[in-house]
């Protein structure tokens, strides 16, 4: 279940901001709001570990920021934050398959330099600290035992991306078959909890996923 902040303290005064006053603050353009943006962001790690694909409307990070922000009342506003995630998760997508990249050709040189294994063989290399590296970014305010106890789900994601690697021509297909649908089933109903459980309580069924390859439009799946 999501627990959305009463009251959240601005990092530049240390004030304390109600829902009510959050609202005034994201309103007023002449004030300093990046630091409630930057709260939104951070409770966007657990549902990227949940899911990187999105929704084509947009309507999946809209509630997400509702979610979040009770009393915010302008969907101009919502939309911009929502906007502005989506920006964030495209970033994410590619700092987490370069992360992959890097640690498919580091295996390749270190275990296999005559390029006699397959990706499934590769990944009997993978440990622990392999895993927990590529996913650093994401689960720095997400609890050790969740990210243990998902470590299988997340190896899955990363053979997902090897043998993606393995299988194309190039690193742009492979690129587009490591974020199809298929890879999310992994960690789609894994529980990441954080301070506001917002991405981790999300009922995703809803939402009409799409897949987006790195040179075209989304297509629905």
């Amino acid at each position: 279940m999501s627990n959305p902040p009463e009251n959240l303290q601005n990092p530049e005064d240390k004030s304390w901001l109600d829902q009510y006053m959050i609202d005034k603050v994201l309103r007023d353009n002449k004030l300093n709001n990046e630091w409630l943006y930057n709260n939104l962001r951070d409770e966007l790690h657990s549902l990227f570990l949940r899911t990187r694909n999105l929704d084509v409307s947009n309507k999946l990070l809209k509630d997400f920021v509702m979610t979040m922000y009770t009393s915010l009342n302008a969907m101009q506003i919502r939309d911009s934050l929502a906007d502005r995630l989506r920006g964030c998760n495209n970033d994410w997508r590619c700092k987490l398959w370069k992360k992959i990249i890097a640690l498919y050709n580091s295996l390749r040189q270190k275990y296999d330099k005559d390029d006699q294994l397959s990706a499934m063989d590769l990944s009997d290399f993978l440990v622990n600290e392999n895993i927990q590296q590529v996913f650093k970014q994401w689960t720095g305010n997400i609890s050790p035992d969740a990210i243990k106890n998902a470590s299988d789900a997340l190896k899955n994601v990363i053979l997902i991306g090897f043998r993606s690697l393995e299988s194309a021509d190039s690193q742009e297909k492979a690129h587009d078959i490591f974020f199809n649908l298929h890879t999310d089933l992994y960690t789609v109903n894994l529980d990441f909890p954080t301070d506001y459980n917002i991405g981790t309580s999300i009922d995703l069924s809803p939402y009409n996923f799409v897949s987006q390859s790195r040179k075209s439009s989304p297509k629905k799946i």
